[in-house]
């Protein structure tokens, strides 16, 4: 058995850092809708990366639950990060998912071993990530995710976290904003195929809300469908939708991947600012990425036929609908269906691709009931545990 377990903050550091100030993070380590603490003790490596030419150390309260702590005579550690030259080294925290439930406390301060010096529109910054120290395996796909290592037949990946870029700021500085942050960072590694036989590497960044909600966080099958789009081998769509987005991890992947002529990311209303948010991070890379609301059950939100009409309007002709993790609660199937079935009477030869993870003792199955009694469609199902992922088809 296959289980995905994510490092998450409960409360992210600030976006602004004080050097010689204090902060405190709260944290865990818990399944992708946070109701499910990891069950085992853990050693989770905090590290600083950086984007600037500073030299900078993260020192730990000796009240944090550092695993040196143990130690009475060596109360502090410093995390020690030289900036002019990518060398970093690491403080190791311990996870304890009995102690308060999982919820873990560790407060740092920021000092610089050099005067810290910055042009007037430059900034020093860093981040804050927390990962598992060790593992029997890293993921190609899943960045600096490893793999705890167990006896049985379970296996879990831990996913690392990272906070958002935070200023580091002069203790004599009049002009900043010491809130915390609402949000974090999960990476995702993309090998793209370039013109010719090349291929280009980078990473994939989306951010995730650090408060309760269901749109706003990224949900297993959206790292699974990542994995399944790295590792096979696709025919061209010229047109992809995909709705239910939500923080669109598997949507903004796939417009890298599938190289489509367009890709139409949906959700509802209130989900809309986390997509343009997550595409707003791709950073000059060249994808044509088209972001709009739909509601399943109404009527598709075409775009006006008109003969100054963009390439990329929606007209309903889809190559294929891309699924993740959407089946979580029956009472929405039926409007899903309708919608579905509007882009199939558009295209039949349309395509859908879904990543279903079995959750309440798989009462959502009986989506795939619906649409084999009430509209003959058919489809071929391959195991990724946790996940299934299916291609489904109309029969006409």
């Amino acid at each position: 058995m296959t289980n995905l377990f994510y490092t998450r903050y409960l409360k992210p550091p600030p976006n602004n850092i004080i050097l010689g100030k204090p902060f405190t993070i709260v944290w865990t380590v818990a399944n992708d809708l946070g109701e499910i603490s990891y069950w085992e003790p853990l050693i989770i490596r905090c590290r600083i990366t950086n984007t600037s030419t500073a030299s900078l150390q993260l020192q730990e309260s000796k009240n944090g639950n550092s695993k040196n702590n143990r130690n009475k005579n060596n109360n502090k550690k410093l995390l020690n990060n030289e900036i002019s030259t990518n060398t970093t080294t690491s403080v190791e925290l311990e996870y304890d998912p009995v102690k308060g439930g999982g919820i873990m406390t560790n407060t740092f301060t920021v000092i610089s071993s050099n005067p810290l010096k910055t042009q007037k529109n430059d900034s020093v910054t860093i981040q804050l990530v927390l990962e598992l120290a060790s593992g029997i395996k890293k993921h190609p796909i899943w960045t600096n995710a490893r793999r705890v290592a167990m006896d049985d037949d379970t296996c879990c990946w831990i996913i690392p976290v990272y906070s958002l870029p935070m200023q580091i700021l002069s203790a004599l500085s009049t002009s900043h904003n010491n809130n915390s942050a609402r949000e974090y960072e999960r990476r995702v590694s993309i090998r793209s195929q370039k013109a010719g036989s090349s291929q280009e590497q980078y990473e994939l960044l989306i951010h995730e809300d650090a408060l309760p909600s269901i749109g706003s966080h990224i949900w297993d099958c959206g790292m699974l469908m990542c994995q399944y789009l790295a590792e096979k081998s696709f025919p061209y769509f010229d047109r992809i939708l995909e709705l239910g987005s939500g923080t669109a991890i598997a949507g903004i992947y796939a417009a890298h991947m599938l190289k489509p002529s367009a890709i139409y990311l949906t959700d509802l209303e209130e989900t809309i600012s986390t997509i343009e948010h997550n595409v707003s991070l791709l950073q000059g890379k060249h994808v044509n990425i088209v972001v709009k609301e739909l509601e399943w059950g109404k009527p598709l939100p075409l775009d006006p036929n008109d003969k100054k009409r963009k390439r990329d309007a929606f007209d309903g002709t889809i190559d294929l609908v891309l699924l993740t993790d959407v089946l979580y609660n029956p009472s929405f199937h039926d409007a899903l269906i309708d919608t579905l079935k509007q882009l199939m009477e558009i295209n039949p030869k349309m395509k859908i691709l879904l990543g279903y993870k079995p959750r309440d003792q798989g009462e959502e199955r009986t989506f795939f009931d619906k649409i084999k009694k009430n509209l003959g469609w058919q489809w071929e199902m391959k195991l990724l545990p946790p996940a299934e992922i299916y291609w489904i088809t109309s029969t006409t």
